[in-house]
């Protein structure tokens, strides 16, 4: 009798083992098949429409926020943008996959806001289209680390071709440091791909 006690006992503790077990992996399951088909969480940002020179429409505009600066293809390319920085470079990624770009700023330590930069479209003598950035630093912004304020675009424009920047910063011209990305991985203008 005590036997049959100390079985039913037993049991039931490997019974209570497996629904334990069965739940964890449900749960591990369920979050999984949540991450693959539910919307990014940056898909939902909202988007501030940028002033252009000819109106408003064309271009949108967001700050890439600190979780999303941590993501493989960010992360890998400000570590890119550290190896290669030199005074007055600035650091463009084309997010291929994404349809955005981004734009990252070394030598600017001084807080922008979205309405302090502002886009237009200079036709080339080739008849190719420039995308031009141009950032005015406020006069009593507050400090900043660069890598803190990396910013995001993205266009429907019919006219600019995704590939020709130009950035004026305060200013003065920089030297754009163009680079694609296509997931976690990134590729020089020539197509090198950047470990």
């Amino acid at each position: 009798m005590e036997e049959q006690k100390n079985k039913s006992e037993m049991k039931s503790i490997i019974g209570i083992m497996v629904l334990i077990l069965a739940l964890f992996v449900g749960v591990k399951v369920m979050f999984s098949a949540m991450e693959k088909y539910m919307p990014n969480q940056w898909d939902a940002q909202v988007w501030d429409e940028m002033e252009t020179v000819k109106g408003s429409g064309l271009y949108s505009l967001r700050m890439i926020q600190k979780d999303e600066a941590e993501m493989a293809d960010i992360s890998k390319w400000l570590e890119y943008a550290e190896e290669q920085e030199e005074d007055g470079q600035v650091f463009w990624l084309n997010r291929q996959d994404r349809g955005e770009y981004v734009l990252y700023l070394p030598e600017q330590d001084r807080v922008l806001e979205n309405a302090d930069l502002t886009v237009s479209e200079e036709k080339m003598a080739d008849g190719r289209v420039t995308m031009v950035l141009r950032a005015r630093t406020p006069e009593k912004s507050e400090e900043i680390d660069a890598e803190e304020q990396l910013f995001c675009i993205k266009t429907d424009s019919e006219q600019w071709d995704g590939q020709r920047v130009k950035v004026i910063l305060d200013g003065r011209e920089q030297n754009v440091v163009q680079v694609n990305g296509q997931g976690e991985h990134l590729y020089t203008m020539d197509g090198m791909e950047i470990e």
